[in-house]
């Protein structure tokens, strides 16, 4: 593919304006770590909130959401639609308390709630586990996404005349090249501009980002070839168009619509989002969202930045993506599964595989395909490495296949076929190329670069907080200036970059990450909530609750032979999460809870009432507690039914049910105008 001028001048028209912004903050975030890493605690809520709705619109989700959209129709999405639950459990109970915390990072919440050595441990061990460990798994998983887009994008694409670069046992493609490259313009205005900058610049990008995908959905739907939402509803099973999933035994192996079991709902919907930690749904908040939250220029925009994101992360990013999804399964050659084209093919499954992984054997294969009767003309095999492939899968299926024919055209065809049931997200930008012309097209790119740029910015800003506050700073050189730790800070931004792009280029795919993270970390989530809401908890309860799982995994895997990521990933978690609950409630109450002084420091400052502090707070009679808790459970509610009612409210007139849509839309604005009633019950003053 070639761009046109247009396009590379909106390109590069918008890398322009994201340097700019870093070079405009540079001098407010060199003054301190609290400007750097926190904005100076001077966000406006709507600043606050959209950098976090940026940050989670990262290259990889609208792929994954076009992957489970052919996977398992709309439905599929409440694999992480069930986390609202968790979110907005995070808008009414948690964010004021992580504004009034004032503290520089989640990790650091440690040190004000625990005492003694274990508190100190806990501290240092979530800066490297989860600041350096997860964090550049994550980073990862979004550089691939973008090497995915690029390789869809610019097939040929060369790295000043390289097909690849290959040093010390690490192989990076042109493609990842490409991305490394872009990664240190993100580290260049992420080190320069601080939290200030990243969040405008966050702005700005899901501006692009939005606007981009909503443009893509409208041209693909209403281009001639597609005719329409109608025609598409009239292509597709009625099934793919549920909103909610069954509740039966399994998938639908003809549809294969989601159909959730009875364990898989309790593992969804009842368990996950209030058991598990996962990056930007963390149960009580956490990570770059607690980081957003501890940014607001007061506890009121604390709570609106946070429920502002969670309206756009769940009710309104998503239907673009769905939209452009369902017009790629319309249009796009695909199989129901990968199963079904290796079982019709496997000779023809066998090297479409293997030119996925390898350009120059894509090259050789791409003018060859497997015949499998006498009526076309027959050419011997000159090339060894696809005879080879074909020997291979002649040994595996018992039946001789040695001799194909010329027919460009009908192995490019397989080949698309097989990419895109095997790897459906592709799918997203192949439309993009197909549809977009000259200047849309540029937009488009520009979009995926705003969504892959805002994630690695706001992920390595939040990971070098951590590194520097949480381990550098208490561990290492605990009375440097103010300056000095910003300096270590930038340095530290291009490390974690470094890190991660090495991490990339020893990876295939990790589509299973998410599962991963998710069952080892069953458990954490109700010690992650109480700890702000009941004294007794303490630091050998996180302590406790963070290594469970990994005692009980060899005993699931090896023991039981369940597949943790895989059939029995449900199963998994419900036991992981009941064996994690038992040891940290056993731990808790065989070790002594945190000193009784620091425990009324922490309520002095953060004063979050109920009766688990109850006999704490009955000996500071000067400290005011919050009350109030029948409304913050009543808006928890509400504020489910308005962010749902809005995302089906906005579906059902996308798919032209104008009635179900506005009557949605009603309940939504019933809801969100009864929440702002109880907020005013309680008095806005006091999220001061």
């Amino acid at each position: 593919m070639h761009l046109a001028t247009l396009d590379i001048l909106i390109i590069v028209a918008y890398f322009l304006v994201s340097l700019a912004i870093g070079i405009y903050m540079s001098r407010r975030a060199g003054r301190s770590t609290g400007d750097f890493f926190l904005g100076g605690r001077n966000l406006p809520w709507y600043i606050a909130g959209t950098s976090m709705v940026a940050t989670t619109f990262a290259a990889d989700t609208p792929l994954a959401v076009t992957e489970l959209v052919a996977q398992k129709g709309i439905s599929g999405n409440w694999l992480w639609w069930n986390m609202l639950f968790g979110g907005m459990l995070t808008v009414f109970f948690f964010a004021r308390l992580w504004r009034r915390a004032k503290i520089l990072t989640d990790a650091e919440f440690v040190s004000i709630r625990y005492a003694g050595k274990e508190a100190s441990f806990l501290r240092g061990f979530r800066a490297v586990y989860i600041g350096i460990f997860m964090n550049i798994i994550v980073i990862a998983w979004v550089n691939l996404a973008l090497v995915k887009i690029l390789q869809v994008l610019f097939p040929e694409f060369l790295f000043f005349g390289s097909d690849h670069i290959s040093f010390a046992g690490f192989h990076f493609s042109s493609h990842l090249l490409l991305t490394g490259s872009i990664m240190i313009f993100v580290a260049l205005y992420s080190a320069l501009s601080g939290l200030w900058g990243i969040s405008l610049t966050d702005s700005f990008q899901f501006v692009i980002a939005m606007a981009g995908c909503i443009i893509l959905a409208i041209v693909a739907v209403n281009h001639q070839e597609v005719g329409g939402i109608d025609n598409v509803k009239r292509a597709l099973p009625e099934e793919v168009f549920n909103f909610v999933p069954s509740l039966e035994k399994g998938e639908n192996q003809v549809t294969g619509v989601l159909q959730l079991s009875v364990l898989a709902f309790i593992a969804y919907i009842g368990v996950q989002w209030w058991a598990s930690w996962y990056p930007g749904a963390e149960p009580g908040g956490g990570g770059y969202v607690a980081q957003r939250m501890m940014s607001a220029r007061d506890e009121k925009h604390s709570l609106l930045a946070t429920l502002w994101f969670q309206i756009a992360h769940f009710a309104l990013r998503p239907w673009p993506w769905i939209v452009v999804a369902l017009v790629a399964l319309t249009v796009l050659a695909k199989a129901p599964d990968k199963e079904f084209l290796q079982e019709r093919n496997p000779w023809l499954y066998a090297l479409s595989e293997k030119a996925s992984m390898d350009k120059d054997f894509k090259r050789k294969v791409s003018g060859f395909v497997v015949q499998e009767d006498n009526t076309a003309e027959q050419v011997k095999l000159a090339d060894s490495d696809i005879q080879k492939v074909i020997n291979q899968v002649n040994r595996e299926t018992g039946k001789e296949y040695n001799s194909m024919y010329l027919s460009k055209v009908d192995y490019n065809a397989y080949y698309e076929k097989w990419e895109n049931t095997t790897d459906p997200g592709r799918m997203f930008p192949k439309l993009m190329v197909r549809y977009l012309p000259a200047g849309l097209l540029g937009l488009l790119i520009a979009a995926f670069l705003a969504a892959y740029m805002s994630t690695i910015a706001s992920q390595t800003n939040w990971g070098t907080s951590y590194i520097v506050n949480d381990l550098y700073r208490p561990f290492v050189k605990p009375k440097a200036t103010e300056k000095y730790y910003v300096k270590v800070s930038r340095i530290t931004t291009f490390l974690l970059m470094l890190l991660s792009l090495l991490l990339t280029s020893q990876l295939d795919k990790i589509s299973t990450a998410w599962k991963i993270v998710l069952a080892l970390s069953g458990g954490i989530g109700p010690v992650l909530i109480l700890r702000w809401f009941w004294w007794r908890i303490n630091a050998w309860s996180e302590i406790s609750a963070m290594l469970a799982p990994y005692l009980i995994f060899p005993v699931l895997t090896y023991g039981m032979k369940l597949d943790l990521v895989g059939a029995d990933f449900e199963k998994c978690l419900l036991i992981i999460v009941g064996w994690s609950s038992l040891v940290w409630l056993v731990v808790t109450f065989l070790t002594k809870p945190a000193p009784e002084e620091k425990l009324m420091d922490f309520y002095r400052k953060v004063h979050p009432g109920g009766i688990g502090w109850e006999s704490i707070s009955q000996k500071l009679p000067d400290v005011k507690s919050d009350t109030g808790y029948r409304y913050l459970f009543m808006n928890w509610i509400l504020g489910c039914i308005l962010v749902m009612a809005s995302l089906f409210g906005f579906g059902k007139l996308i798919f032209k049910e104008y009635n179900m849509g506005i009557a949605f839309l009603v309940v939504a604005v019933i809801s969100g105008f009864m929440i702002f009633k109880n907020l005013n019950k309680m008095g806005w003053e006091k999220m001061k």
